[in-house]
C-alpha cells in the first residue's frame, strides 16, 4: 500500500492545478509506467492527461492506438472528455469503432468535446458523431444524437446572433449530410434523434421530419416539435404550422404539452404564436375515461 501511494504521488505532475507542458523525458517516463504495468496506473494516466503540449498529446493518441487494457483506454478517454485535444482526433475515430460499446460512447463524448470553434473541425467531428447514429448499441446512438442536438442548438443561437440572420434553419449547407443521417435515425426510432432533428432540420426540410416521425410514439413528435418551436431561426409561419399539426393530433398528452408551453410563456403575450397555442389547447377535448367493462 505504501509503495502504491508513493508511485501515485510520483506520477502526479503538479498539485497546484495549473496546467503545464511536460518535458519529453517526463512524458516518456509516464508512458513507460503506463505500458509496463499489468493494469495501467490510473494516477500515471491522470498525470499525463493533465500535461499540455504536443508531446503529451502525441503520447495520449499513441496509447489509445496501442491496445491498452480496457481500463486504461477508458481512463484516457475520460481525460480527453475533460481536456479535449484536436490532435487526438484520428485515434478517437478509431476508438469510435471499438469492440466495446462503453469505449465507443466515451470516444464520441471526447469527439463532441472538441467543440465548434474551428469550422472544419466542427464539420468533421459532426460527421463522426453522425456515424455513431448507425451504431448497433442504443447507448452509442443516444450519445451521438444528444451531442448533435447540442451542436445544432448552438448553431441556431449563433445564426440568430449574426447581423442580418434570416430564419432559414440552423444548419449550414455543410451539415446537410449530417441532417440526412439524423432524419434516418429518427425514422428508425432512435429516441434522442427526434429532439436533435427538431433542432437541426432546415425549414425547407421540415416535411421530411414529419415523414420520419410518422408511425413513431407520440413522445418522439413532441420532443421534435418542442425543440423546433424553441428555435430562433425558424419562421413564425413554420411554427404556426407545427402548432396546427399538434392540434390535429388532439390527444390528452398533446393538450398537456400545449398547456406546458403556454405556462412557460415561450412566446410573447398576445403574439400570433401564443394565441395559436392557447386556441389549439382549448380545442382539444379530452376523451372521457372508460368505465368498467367498456372498451377504451
Amino acid at each position: 500500500m505504501i509503495a502504491l501511494r508513493a508511485a501515485s504521488a510520483a506520477a502526479t505532475p503538479t498539485t497546484s492545478g495549473v496546467a503545464r507542458a511536460g518535458s519529453a523525458k517526463e512524458v516518456g517516463e509516464l508512458v513507460q509506467r503506463i505500458e509496463s504495468a499489468g493494469e495501467p496506473m490510473p494516477a500515471a494516466i491522470d498525470a499525463l492527461g493533465a500535461l499540455t503540449g504536443s508531446e503529451a498529446t502525441k503520447a495520449l493518441g499513441s496509447l489509445l492506438s496501442g491496445g491498452l487494457p480496457d481500463a486504461g483506454t477508458d481512463r484516457i478517454l475520460e481525460r480527453l472528455v475533460e481536456h479535449p485535444r484536436p490532435a487526438t482526433l484520428d485515434a478517437l475515430e478509431a476508438v469510435a469503432r471499438h469492440r466495446r460499446p462503453g469505449a465507443r460512447v466515451l470516444a464520441l463524448r471526447a469527439i463532441a468535446a472538441l467543440g465548434m470553434n474551428d469550422g472544419k473541425l466542427a464539420v468533421s467531428t459532426s460527421k463522426l458523431l453522425a456515424g455513431g447514429l448507425r451504431d448497433s448499441d442504443a447507448r452509442v446512438r443516444g450519445t451521438a444524437a444528444s451531442a448533435l442536438g447540442q451542436r445544432f442548438e448552438r448553431l441556431d443561437r449563433e445564426a440568430q446572433g449574426s447581423r442580418g440572420a434570416k430564419p432559414a434553419g440552423a444548419a449550414p449547407k455543410v451539415y446537410e449530410g449530417v441532417v440526412d443521417v439524423l432524419l434516418l435515425a429518427v425514422a428508425r426510432g432512435v429516441p434522442e434523434a427526434a429532439r436533435a432533428a427538431g433542432l437541426a432540420v432546415p425549414e425547407a426540410t421540415l416535411p421530411r421530419l414529419h415523414e420520419a416521425l410518422r408511425g413513431l410514439p407520440l413522445s418522439a413528435t413532441l420532443d421534435a416539435y418542442d425543440a423546433a418551436l424553441a428555435r430562433n431561426t425558424l419562421s413564425e409561419a413554420a411554427k404556426l404550422d407545427l402548432i396546427a399539426r399538434l392540434g390535429e393530433i388532439a390527444t390528452p398528452a398533446t393538450k398537456t404539452f400545449l398547456s406546458t408551453l403556454i405556462a412557460k410563456a415561450r412566446f410573447p403575450l398576445n403574439s400570433p404564436l401564443q394565441r395559436a397555442l392557447i386556441e389549439t389547447e382549448k380545442r382539444i377535448v379530452p376523451r372521457p375515461a372508460a368505465t368498467n367493462g367498456a372498451t377504451p
